[in-house]
């Protein structure tokens, strides 16, 4: 039995896998990126809710779409509706996904994310020291406003 040139390419096209189906369900993260970068108002907030949903729902076979987009820049600028940084949720989201791809962080980025991090944290605990602060001084120096208050109404 001869085999010609196209039945062998045939069968090694059986054992190598295709990656089309893989690529052809991947959510269009870049797409949904560059339109919240160059839209505003409504279109930015709706793109921005599409590209932090599939972050969110992206799986372990994505994860190639998911390293492209933070190394890109293409998340630079761009913020989630609850404050956070766009890489960083991407970061998080990739962590998330576990070993091996945990591992395709780059190790600035990470420190990148991180520092942000602690940097939040610190500005929150800074809001909420500055708020306590002033409430007791108004509760402190009440009687005091209050004296300085209606001398001013009388005079």
């Amino acid at each position: 039995m001869e085999q010609t040139r196209g039945e062998k390419l045939a069968v090694s096209d059986e054992l190598v896998p295709s990656l089309a189906p893989f690529e052809a369900d991947a959510p269009p993260l870049a797409r949904w990126a560059e339109a919240a970068r160059d839209q505003s108002g409504e279109p930015r907030a709706t793109a921005l809710t599409e590209l932090t949903a599939a972050l969110d729902g992206l799986g372990a076979s994505h994860a190639d779409v998911l390293v492209d987009l933070i190394d890109s820049e293409r998340l630079e600028g761009l913020t989630a509706r609850d404050g956070r940084p766009m890489k960083e949720v991407a970061v998080e989201r990739l962590l998330a996904l576990g070993f091996p791809h945990a591992l395709r962080v780059h190790p600035e980025t990470l420190t990148e994310v991180r520092e942000g991090q602690r940097l939040r944290r610190q500005l929150k605990w800074r809001r909420v020291v500055a708020v306590g602060l002033v409430l007791a001084n108004v509760y402190l120096w009440r009687w005091y406003w209050l004296e300085w208050l209606a001398s001013l109404l009388k005079g």
